[in-house]
């Protein structure tokens, strides 16, 4: 059995505001890893609409991934989100994406501004760690 618990204790600023974290503990499970998922269908095409849209599909991606393991985002552990530098100054959007994917008890999370992704066109990389049940 797995548990999970957050941490997100009056000495540090509220970062449920932006749907993470600080931390969370968690006991038992199986791990899993998966590689930095963006906003692109079954069809390798980009998701059109910007940034907002983009990690809107990150997010479903990796939910998908999680499913076809047994699991849901409920047992995500921690998520690294890669922005690139033309995103920089629009991060509104996945504030509101992850509050929408991880309305209680977020995961923690690392933000990271990068130069650029794969494509020129990708504004958003989303690396998950889940503990499945």
């Amino acid at each position: 059995m797995t548990r999970r618990q957050t941490l997100n204790p009056a000495g540090l600023f509220d970062s449920q505001q932006y749907g993470f974290s600080q931390a969370l503990v968690v006991e038992g499970g199986r791990r899993m890893l998966l590689s930095g998922q963006v906003g692109v269908d079954e069809n390798e095409k980009t998701v059109e609409g910007g940034l907002g849209p983009q990690a809107i599909k990150a997010l479903d991606n990796i939910d998908y991934l999680l499913k076809q393991a047994g699991g849901d985002l409920s047992h995500v552990v921690m998520l690294r989100i890669y922005i690139a530098e033309a995103a920089r100054d629009d991060q509104g959007p996945i504030a509101e994406a992850l509050r929408r994917y991880f309305p209680t008890d977020p995961p923690p999370s690392s933000w990271l501004i990068v130069t650029g992704l794969s494509l020129p066109e990708w504004l958003i990389e989303i690396e998950a760690e889940a503990v499945l049940p």
